[in-house]
């Protein structure tokens, strides 16, 4: 992934997550849409600021949704639009401090 991300770079492409500032991730319905997870674990893995909103009560789980998709959001989740942009800004501010762990780096020595 770095890598091919590297290489567009160089030739002068903007690549598709890294421009971002925050990743907002809708995960209304029983499960989450695949493409979703897939763009929030991007997310994750970059060091972008992640929000979780979810506003469907739905799961599959009895109740609970997967802890291994909420994980990524630091187990919290927004359920009132209203309630995105502090949501953002707070998690904008949690990403900017020093003390919050860097992304993860799989680059190939």
């Amino acid at each position: 992934m770095v890598s091919i991300s590297s290489t567009l770079e160089l030739s002068g492409f903007s690549t598709f997550l890294p421009h971002r500032d925050v990743v907002v991730a809708n995960l209304n319905g029983r499960v989450p849409d695949e493409g979703t997870i897939v763009e929030a674990t991007l997310a994750c893995h970059s060091g972008k600021p992640l929000v979780l909103y979810k506003t469907d009560v739905r799961s599959m789980l009895g109740g609970s949704d997967n802890p291994m998709v909420t994980g990524l959001g630091d187990f919290e989740s927004i359920n009132d639009s209203s309630a995105l942009p502090a949501a953002v800004e707070r998690a904008v501010a949690i990403h900017s401090s020093e003390n919050y762990p860097k992304p993860w780096n799989l680059a190939h020595p």
